[in-house]
């Protein structure tokens, strides 16, 4: 994978993602937020934008979603910008059941709902111009593009009654999708699942399907190349939204209802046992190669900034970073991504201001 997203940290507070909600700490770039009038409405493409193998990362470029509210308040859809370095270039009104993911290749993949209906768009933020490459009757909760091929994973549920219907994949210039993971099991008891999120791997070789209630998650590690193997299953009481893979572990926040909160590392052979990384974290993000978590640590001593390998636990303060600055981390009920090279980081601060980051061996931040 050339690049990952990295996108706004929310921690485990999953009714809000379930209900759309997704208006908990956020990192705007102010230049995005002052560009008003300025940014065109998204049109859409002449052709599928390029993606796959041999496609170039595009570091820099975002997409961010804003509720949109009535009179009374009430949330009636959400208003999708998209653009690079901090200059929002185009936008596009959706409904409030709406999602988006990436950049990847400078690709967002959004997810639109008029109850009816569900649709798929890749839209290209250099473009600022979008092209649907999947609808169904039924309910896409959620989608990913995978840079390996340029296909689209996504995770239905039934439109009448909300049941799991499983991980579906389509592929370019196909209209049908296939099943690729099976519907969650009732004999894993986990209840009324409330969100599902997906992730892939550095190699696009291994799927984590995700499955939360309000606070506690499941996860299902789908190897995609040997379709006959049962997925590896892991739970524990303390497992809360994952922030993605690094090497063969998963790593995740704890099942908490705020910050600071611990940050777990998961190895899919186990399924059962997490190893901490870190116990007072309030953000949290992997470096575009998944190599490292960058994490800023929050106690009583104060706030400090580290770069950790989650496999050795090694680890190093960083240095050079601006006053109020953390890693924007990747987290499923994100309302803003930006997109990182290998080596890179997003950071930001509350005030608005963010920037692309590469952290060195010593600590040492680089722009």
């Amino acid at each position: 994978m050339s690049a990952r997203f990295h996108a706004l940290a929310i921690g485990g507070l999953l009714l809000l993602w379930a209900a759309g909600l997704v208006a908990v700490t956020r990192w705007l770039p102010p230049a995005a937020a002052s560009q008003g009038g300025g940014r065109a409405a998204i049109g859409t493409c002449a052709a599928r934008p390029p993606t796959g193998t041999g496609v170039a990362a595009r570091p820099g470029t975002f997409f961010r979603l804003e509720p949109r509210l009535d009179a009374a308040g009430t949330l009636i859809g959400q208003r999708l910008t998209v653009g690079r370095n901090g200059v929002g270039s185009g936008t596009a009104d959706l409904g409030a059941g709406s999602a988006a993911t990436g950049p990847t290749e400078g690709i967002v993949t959004m997810v639109d709902d008029d109850g009816t209906s569900s649709r798929i768009d890749l839209v290209a933020t250099a473009g600022h111009c979008a092209i649907t490459v999947y609808t169904s009757t039924d309910v896409v909760r959620r989608a990913i593009l995978d840079p390996a091929d340029g296909s689209v994973l996504l995770h239905l549920v039934a439109r009448a009654d909300r049941s799991d219907l499983g991980v579906w994949r389509v592929g370019p210039g196909e209209t049908s999708a296939r099943r690729v993971v099976e519907p969650l099991p009732a004999a894993l008891g986990l209840g009324r699942v409330w969100a599902t999120d997906l992730g892939l791997d550095a190699a696009g070789q291994h799927l984590a399907v995700q499955s939360c209630l309000d606070l506690q998650c499941l996860t299902r590690i789908v190897d995609l190349g040997a379709s006959t193997s049962a997925p590896r299953v892991i739970r524990g009481s303390e497992q809360g939204p994952m922030i993605g893979f690094s090497g063969g572990l998963l790593v995740t926040w704890a099942a908490c209802d705020g910050f600071p909160c611990p940050v777990l590392a998961w190895d899919p052979v186990g399924g059962t046992e997490a190893r901490t990384l870190i116990g007072d974290a309030s953000a949290a993000a992997l470096t575009g190669d998944a190599r490292l978590l960058v994490v800023t640590e929050s106690n009583e001593d104060g706030e400090r900034t580290l770069a950790l390998d989650p496999a050795s636990l090694a680890s190093v303060t960083l240095h050079g970073l601006r006053a109020g600055e953390r890693p924007l981390g990747n987290a499923a009920a994100q309302s803003q991504g930006v997109e990182v090279d290998a080596s890179g980081i997003a950071v930001g601060t509350a005030a608005g201001a963010t920037r692309l980051i590469h952290v060195t061996a010593g600590g040492e931040v680089l722009p």
